[in-house]
């Protein structure tokens, strides 16, 4: 009887095993289709948000006054406007000692390449300010063989070129006075960068390059350019990470689920892989804050949305949406003059130094905006401590002993630019309970 029942109770298990495994399957499928609904319904909401700003900065831009303002007035009345602010921060810093400090301010931005970021740099050279370029292709010509720009080669999806580029920085100059994280990318590939720690990131092997890019990569430079921010001339060092409208179409829910890895790692879509990385980025730029207004850091941060902006950064969509965005709807958008305007506004702004200035670090049109996926605090916490164990902070004392003494070779190079915790996230982790 026995020898009867057997073969009938494994062809049985076997049958339920299959049955299980088929079940298994169907939900994983169900799951992704989920997802992929929901990075469909990013996309559409994203391209909503952009019609949606394009409407209402043409409107404000003509309410201001500066769609009828021509490019050298703008550029002539800013200038004259935020070196006069400038002077008084520098009175500002050396009101004690009285002696005021009068080199050429300097200044890091990446992506000076890109449609923004070119008007940027002609902001600041305005000004004599002493720029550090960082980025994947040099300034164009009419910026060659001027002595205050130095150009630094940097693929921001490469982390070994990351930290290449800080310590180019750390070597020219001793100080920074303005930090412009302006560089993102948009529709990319789903190849990111391998970190160093890699035992850190919960047995991830790559990230996603939009958060490799526009997240991690502004995060560590913040982080490894820190103490040069510290030592600013002015009366705080300014730190701007350039962020987008998009933002408001971003989900983190996988990180409060704690599914970090698969956060890291997933693409669905680039829509929702830019939507989400800007969203952090913003969460991140509130989680900085509070820790440096904590330990009463000389650092002030914001995260600005320029405006839309028509030109190459849509060179990756799709090409009768890019034509419509370049040429139907461009004498609508804002002008890369003016999306550096807003950026240079809230970089100079006084008010970055208030103490009151500690929940909305989101600027639209000059005004902070609120996002409603970061009006919880604790979350803002808790996407901090995420981006922050992503990141490789720059032992930058023992750095510099090294060069000093000539004893530097590639090995010890490495060991000290991938040592963890020093200054700065040491202070973030002893404070975290003043947060």
């Amino acid at each position: 009887m026995y020898t009867i029942f057997r073969p009938i109770t494994i062809v049985s298990s076997l049958y339920f095993s299959f049955i299980l495994w088929q079940l298994k399957m169907i939900f994983s499928i169900l799951l992704y289709l989920r997802d992929y609904v929901k990075a469909l319904f990013t996309l559409v909401h994203v391209y909503y948000l952009g019609i949606i700003y394009v409407i209402y900065e043409f409107f404000e831009d003509c309410r201001t006054g500066v769609k009828m303002t021509s490019r050298k007035m703008l550029l002539n009345n800013k200038i004259e406007k935020w070196t006069r602010i400038l002077k008084q921060m520098r009175t500002d810093k050396f009101d004690d000692s009285g002696d005021v400090d009068s080199s050429k301010l300097v200044a890091v931005i990446t992506g000076a390449d890109g449609t923004i970021g070119s008007e940027l740099l002609k902001y600041l050279l305005a000004m004599d300010f002493n720029v550090f370029a960082v980025g994947l292709s040099p300034p164009t010509n009419q910026f060659q063989n001027l002595d205050n720009l130095h150009f630094i080669k940097c693929d921001l999806g490469n982390i070994n070129e990351v930290f290449a580029a800080v310590e180019s920085i750390q070597l020219s100059s001793d100080r920074i006075d303005l930090l412009i994280l302006n560089a993102a990318m948009f529709l990319s590939p789903k190849i990111g960068w391998l970190p160093y720690r890699r035992e850190m990131i919960i047995g991830a092997q790559i990230i996603e390059r939009h958060l490799a890019v526009n997240v991690l990569a502004n995060a560590q430079l913040f982080a490894s350019l820190s103490q040069r921010l510290e030592q600013s001339v002015l009366s705080s060092g300014r730190a701007i990470f350039v962020s987008s409208c998009s933002a408001r179409a971003g989900d983190l829910s996988l990180l409060l689920k704690k599914q970090d890895e698969r956060f890291w790692c997933r693409h669905l879509n680039g829509y929702k892989s830019y939507a989400d990385s800007k969203l952090l980025l913003s969460a991140y730029v509130q989680y900085l804050n509070k820790v440096l207004r904590s330990r009463d850091s000389q650092i002030s941060v914001a995260s600005v949305h320029p405006g839309v902006v028509p030109g190459k950064f849509y060179k990756n969509v799709f090409w009768p949406f890019r034509s419509f965005i370049n040429w139907i709807l461009a004498p609508f958008m804002r002008t890369p003059l003016q999306a550096a305007t807003q950026i240079l506004d809230i970089a100079f702004s006084p008010s970055l130094d208030s103490p009151n200035n500690s929940n909305n670090l989101y600027y639209e049109n000059g005004v902070p905006s609120k996002i409603n996926a970061l009006q919880n605090q604790e979350n803002i916490w808790l996407y901090g401590r995420c981006v922050r164990e992503m990141i490789v902070d720059n032992d930058e004392e023992s750095l510099s002993f090294n060069i000093n003494t000539g004893n530097f070779d590639e090995n010890s190079k490495q060991k000290q630019l991938e040592k963890s915790s020093a200054e700065f996230f040491e202070r973030l982790l002893s404070e975290a309970g003043a947060i």
